[in-house]
């Protein structure tokens, strides 16, 4: 009897596979019709055979979404006793039921059944596995799943909607991924987003100084004597707290369909210095975050009563990361958390983390709800690789077991899916955001050999131990200095780190190689022969791949770390010290770069980007010939001397400058810069970003174009440039500006003008600018070469 069963169980099973497949879907919203439309879409490219959607079924049919007839399937009175996005995937007899709360929970549902029980891979936007027919079950199905993290959100590209400056994200990725908040796009059909009004820095968007500042000065901060419309708001202004609340009621009326508000400080620290500010910061005994939430928490209080439920959330960063001593949060406000000044390569609880790890549960203890910004990509530059994979799983685990329901991590946004391991990292972090309780080591597995191919996986995992391994080999302190020195860290930003603390106290200690937020080349935390390891070892993975499908995956993850090493100047100086000629180099970054343009045209495209410049910068960093050195420059150095060409200068502007032919010129082509404003349209921004930090001289080489039947030009400037910092420390641009003058332009040669000695290093809001004057006689300006002269370190 019991092999019978058994044969009858493998019967009904084999020929479910085979028959056709009816959706049932009735009375459904747009999200849950939808999500049977996908489940028809996968199927059909599953199974090969029919795959219908109906009101009803006669036959073996799966349920889709929340109705009389599932709930009574399911033996519920209605659906109220789900918890949120709750997913329920049950076989009831020959009938499969699946659905989830709220407007994505079905969604998600349908993603689960196809991924955990029929086996579909949807690895990255726009690539999945489909699994074989045999794979496919209805029966023997139980499974019941509400997520821990309420809110999920992950700043990864393409799931970001930013459409001012990119294209809106997927939506459909969104979903599969399970994101629903934050920058994360979507739309009615993908069950839309939970979105707190705002998102970050409110300050001035809900009071903004252009409407307020020149009636209401007193709202705004006092600093050194003086109200500042762009510093933080005056937070002890009764009269201000009480125009903000109305604003605040204005603004989240038009962020239709928030379910939060954000009430927290602008990005500077330039909080208010006048004497009911002060005395509420001493009663906080100097921390800041108890001015503030003193503040939102009115706030809170006053939009609760009008809008019943609203939760208003602030931020606990940089001035405001240290918890209140006094003033505790209401209710209604959630606080997030920037772990900024985390090591990201080791986990909340290292002793790397001490600080941070103590700080955050301190929030966690006086707040009622807590949410977290979680780094994991390199804000200075998303191509430089991060080792804060052996990280993940211990922290979002601690974010599980610390209060955490509200998740959102700065990942890979602005990349156009080019940082380094994007896929991967996208895949992993999106399921354990869902499911912190799932396996990182068997994800990892699961992607590397199924997008990689089983036998370039392995290889791919362990290039992924080998660039994690310098952070767990420690070096000597004053090794920090050197590296600053040689421009591998934003100096501003590496103070942050503990091993560097640790260095200026004591130059010999051993330190962990610092890992943060901010710094400019993986050779910051890397010795360049692991970098030189990491490279062959991912073209190893590209020889050994099986299909071309899957060497293009490879190509794709090792552009990042190429990218490092073919951008380091040592290196492309001497390159046979390293084991390569020149020639070597430069057709890795002709490969390389073909290869990011393939990647481009396929996804967003680079022509915007900030990859574009990456190109010409390495190329330029490889040029071991210098260019012909002017007259007034013989006898220099020619390694103190770094030419820059039409190929670094960005367009920032439309049609404001075109690239054109000129024999005359040092590269054959150039930059024409029309006479007309607005100014500043073409920067020059990798001075910053190629070049060793030191003191520069600095010459831009131009000519004067004349209009059409102009033969006797007017006296007058036409044209300025300069190198610009946002720095006051360093002085104004301004004391050496070039401003051309015609008298001097009127031969129509080149010529060069001196811009003055500059400190360039690695702050990434410096450029040098070309700036038009709109003179009547000129029709625009030749810019050729930007000279750099190194004077000093």
């Amino acid at each position: 009897m019991k092999k019978l069963l058994l044969t009858l169980i493998a019967f009904f099973a084999v020929f479910t596979a085979m028959a056709d497949v009816v959706i049932v879907t009735q009375d459904t919203s747009v999200s849950e019709r939808n999500a049977a439309r996908r489940l028809s879409y996968y199927l059909k490219q599953m199974l090969g055979n029919k795959v219908t959607i109906s009101k009803t079924a006669k036959s073996p049919a799966i349920y889709v979404g929340k109705n009389p007839t599932t709930a009574k399937m399911l033996g519920l009175k209605d659906f109220s006793s789900l918890k949120y996005e709750e997913i329920i995937i049950k076989s009831v007899g020959k009938v499969l039921v699946i659905l989830g709360e709220g407007s994505r929970g079905t969604l998600y549902a349908v993603y689960t059944y196809l991924e955990d029980f029929l086996g579909f891979r949807f690895w990255a936007w726009k690539e999945y596995d489909v699994p074989p027919a045999k794979n496919f079950k209805m029966s023997g199905i139980n499974h019941r799943y509400n997520p821990i993290f309420t809110r999920r959100a992950m700043y990864h590209w393409p799931l970001i909607h930013l459409p001012a400056q990119w294209k809106s994200g997927d939506a459909e990725l969104a979903a599969i991924f399970r994101m629903n908040s934050g920058l994360t796009h979507t739309n009615a059909k993908y069950g839309g987003g939970d979105y707190s009004a705002g998102f970050t820095h409110t300050f001035h968007r809900i009071l903004p100084q252009g409407k307020f500042f020149k009636t209401h000065p007193e709202y705004y901060s006092l600093i050194n004597g003086k109200r500042h419309p762009r510093a933080q708001l005056c937070l002890s202004n009764k009269a201000m707290r009480k125009v903000f609340i109305e604003e605040a009621k204005k603004y989240y009326i038009k962020e239709k369909g928030a379910l939060a508000i954000t009430v927290a400080h602008d990005d500077n620290g330039l909080f208010c210095e006048c004497k009911p500010c002060k005395a509420l910061l001493a009663r906080e005994k100097g921390r800041m975050a108890g001015v503030e939430i003193d503040f939102v928490n009115e706030v809170a209080e006053a939009l609760e009563k009008v809008y019943p439920g609203i939760m208003v959330e602030t931020s606990a960063y940089g001035p405001t990361i240290l918890p209140p001593l006094v003033t505790k949060p209401r209710k209604n406000v959630i606080i997030r958390y920037a772990d900024m000044n985390l090591n990201p390569a080791f986990p909340f609880g290292h002793p790397e983390n001490k600080e941070v790890t103590e700080n955050f549960k301190a929030w966690a203890k006086v707040a009622n709800q807590m949410a977290v910004w979680h780094y994991t990509t390199n804000a200075k530059n998303g191509l430089v690789p991060m080792p804060v994979m052996d990280s993940y799983d211990a922290n979002i685990k601690f974010f599980r077991d610390n209060k955490v329901t509200n998740v959102f991590i700065e990942d890979s946004g602005t990349s156009m899916g080019l940082a380094h391991l994007n896929q991967l990292r996208g895949y992993i972090t999106s399921r354990m955001l869902w499911n912190p309780n799932l396996d990182y080591n068997k994800l990892l597995v699961d992607f590397t050999d199924g997008y990689y191919g089983k036998k370039a996986g392995p290889i791919v995992r362990e290039y992924i131990k080998l660039y994690h391994s310098p952070i767990y080999t420690k070096i000597p302190a004053r090794e920090i200095f050197n590296r600053i020195n040689k421009g591998y860290f934003t100096e501003y930003y590496i103070g942050r780190s503990k091993s560097y603390q640790t260095a200026k106290k004591n130059p010999d200690a051993m330190v962990v190689p610092p890992v943060v937020t901010y710094f400019d080349h993986v050779l910051g935390y890397m010795p360049r022969e692991t970098l030189i390891q990491c490279v062959k070892l991912l073209d190893k993975a590209c020889e050994a791949a099986e299909t071309e499908n899957f060497k293009d995956r490879i190509r794709d993850a090792r552009f990042a770390i190429r990218v490092a090493m073919l951008s380091d100047y040592d290196l492309a100086a001497a390159p046979e010290k390293y084991g390569f000629t020149s020639k070597q180099l430069k057709d890795m970054a002709k490969e390389t770069f073909a290869e990011a343009k393939r990647l481009g045209n396929q996804r967003m495209g680079l022509d915007n980007s900030p990859f574009s410049m990456v190109e010409n910068q390495i190329s330029r960093i490889q040029e071991l010939n210098k260019k012909t050195i002017p007259d007034f420059l013989k006898g220099v150095n020619s390694k103190d001397l770094e030419f820059f060409n039409y190929k670094d200068w960005s367009l920032m502007i439309p049609k404001r400058a075109e690239i054109i032919n000129d024999p005359d010129s040092y590269d054959g082509k150039v930059y024409k810069m029309f006479n007309t404003p607005p100014s500043w349209a073409l920067q020059c921004r990798n001075i910053t970003t190629s070049v060793r930090p030191g003191k520069y001289k600095i010459y831009l080489r131009f000519r004067m174009l004349p209009k059409k039947g102009v033969f006797d030009v007017k006296p007058g400037t036409f044209f300025n440039a300069a190198y610009y910092r946002r720095d006051s420390a360093v002085g104004s641009y301004k004391d050496s500006m070039i401003r051309a003058k015609t008298e001097e332009f009127k031969d129509g040669k080149y010529h060069w003008k001196y811009a003055g000695t500059h400190q360039i290093d690695t702050v990434s809001s410096a450029y040098f600018f070309a700036d038009p004057c709109n003179h009547p006689d000129v029709e625009a300006i030749i810019i050729d070469q930007l000279l750099l002269q190194r004077v000093s370190k």
